[in-house]
């Protein structure tokens, strides 16, 4: 089950969490802050659900990371790692699978008839394209992944209970392997907290180097319920997503790596 929504109901927009201290059944609260105009349409319109995402590097962030003196030597290997799994997922089946979930909308490939992409002319063409454009990304935005157990795309949400010190950080992720299974989820669904360990956070786009942050991971019993996204302390004079590239809690999406 997901954490967090990003929503539209009865002219309120915004980003809701699961809070266990409401009960059972289901409550919908909403700040005043949400509400943009007056409607009387009442159905939950669902616009995101927090998941476990991949997190792919662009060419502002590696600027920034190397300004960081990260060595350019990090982000070559990372961008080899990437180019040899285009190779594997035009010669392994498990590794064309893998390329065609990532590319493909879920309803579109027969994940339960046994195919093999690699040599079925229709998904080896869908298999060159995929590559193809992965390559094209390399190139003109420098697109590169990074491991799903090092960094994630994550959903911002503030501490509703207000047990995180500032400059401090909370963050549970669902533990997936680089390579899912044949039906596109990871074989690990265990989740892992971030316990006392630096992590770094942006958000694109981002130019200026004070817009990546550093925090410093915790647990906290309060907020174990939350998985897939960081959540930021209300406590400090500024608040911290304000100070990567001047970003909300509305939506975004943040950039979050750690070791």
């Amino acid at each position: 089950p997901f954490s967090v929504v990003q929503f539209r109901y009865a002219g309120a927009k915004g980003v809701v969490s699961v809070n266990p201290q409401l009960g059972p059944g289901y409550r919908l609260c909403i700040r005043r802050s949400m509400d943009k105009f007056v409607s009387e349409h009442r159905c939950f319109e669902v616009c995101k659900v927090s998941a476990p995402r991949s997190l792919y590097l662009n060419r502002q962030v590696i600027l920034l990371l190397s300004n960081r003196r990260v060595a350019d030597s990090v982000f070559l290997m990372l961008q080899q790692r990437n180019n040899f799994a285009l190779i594997r997922s035009l010669l392994r089946n498990d590794d064309a699978k893998y390329l065609l979930v990532e590319k493909l909308p879920y309803w579109f490939l027969p994940i339960g008839a046994k195919i093999d992409f690699v040599h079925e002319p229709f998904f080896r063409q869908v298999l060159i394209t995929a590559c193809l454009s992965s390559v094209r990304d390399i190139l003109r935005r420098t697109r590169i992944c990074v491991s799903r157990n090092k960094a994630r795309n994550m959903f911002g949400i503030i501490d509703e209970y207000n047990v995180l010190k500032p400059d401090e950080v909370f963050v549970q992720y669902t533990q997936l392997h680089d390579r899912e299974d044949a039906n596109g989820r990871g074989k690990s669904k265990t989740t892992r907290i971030l316990r006392n360990c630096k992590v770094v956070v942006t958000k694109n786009p981002c130019h200026h180097p004070g817009d990546v942050r550093t925090f410093t991971a915790v647990d906290h019993a309060a907020l174990k319920h939350l998985k897939d996204v960081i959540v930021f302390s209300q406590q400090g004079n500024c608040p911290a997503p304000h100070q990567i590239s001047g970003s909300d809690l509305d939506g975004d999406e943040y950039a979050v790596i750690w070791h």
